[in-house]
């Protein structure tokens, strides 16, 4: 019998599918190791592999993208109990990373971004930001002239 590394949990019942191999092509192709037969999941979906005792995710510039926890996703680790969206189709992901080896706390985890500016700055919101970043002929001038008595 093959070791299971893990499970996906379909969010409102459904057979739980086993993680078997290290790393597991996810999409609608039968040639994918998790086959998805939904038509709003890309041929070749995403990617997930182990390292260091935990599983990480790459979308594969799918069509109707990866989602974990609700965020959009290029790349990202996988925690035990994370909901895992690929198109719209949900999943709870389970599994032990020490039993898979992981020692100490999880790795620092870069989500793509996110977390690379402040939500006012993304928003194009921070004005000395967007300042900064025109060119200086088009930067506003504030002109502040001296008071009258």
């Amino acid at each position: 019998m093959r070791e299971v590394l893990g499970q996906m949990l379909p969010a409102g019942g459904g057979d739980p599918i086993p993680l078997l191999k290290r790393e597991l092509l996810v999409g609608r192709r039968e040639s994918c190791d998790i086959v998805l037969r939904f038509a709003n999941v890309s041929a070749h979906h995403c990617k997930m592999f182990l390292d260091g005792g935990y599983w990480y995710i790459k979308d594969l510039k799918s069509r109707n993208g990866t989602r974990v926890n609700g965020v959009k996703i290029d790349e990202h680790r996988l925690d035990p109990g994370d909901e895992l969206t690929i198109a719209r189709h949900r999943y709870e992901f389970v599994y032990s990373p020490i039993e898979l080896g992981a020692v100490g706390p999880p790795p620092d985890d870069d989500i793509s971004g996110v977390f690379s500016a402040s939500l006012i700055q993304r928003l194009g919101l921070d004005r000395r930001a967007a300042d900064t970043a025109r060119p200086a002929s088009q930067r506003r001038r504030i002109e502040i002239s001296p008071e009258e008595d």
